[in-house]
């Protein structure tokens, strides 16, 4: 929701004072908005390489449940080919 930066100034029918204090204002914005992409990218930074130094790795990847694949050993033996007991075949 970054509406104000859609915003334009000299549309707005205010007094000079007001839209040049708006103006400082949005500019303020701008940078801090800045300064929080920086510091968040330096805060990252620092929680990777806590992470090393204690020898951990970064987030674990977890693998979806999967049924396990037949290996050559259930092939060559295939299991439930063999008539049920008390079936009439």
């Amino acid at each position: 929701m970054e509406a104000w930066r859609d915003l334009e100034l000299s549309q707005l029918k205010l007094e000079p004072s007001v839209t040049a204090l708006i103006g400082q204002l949005l500019r303020h914005i701008e940078v801090l908005e800045g300064e929080i992409v920086l510091l968040r990218a330096e805060n990252q930074a620092l929680r990777d390489e806590i992470n090393r130094l204690k020898g951990q790795k970064g987030r674990p990847e977890f693998k979806p449940n999967q049924p396990p694949r037949p290996t050559e050993e259930h092939a060559q033996n295939p299991v439930g080919n063999e008539p049920r007991a008390g079936s009439k075949e």
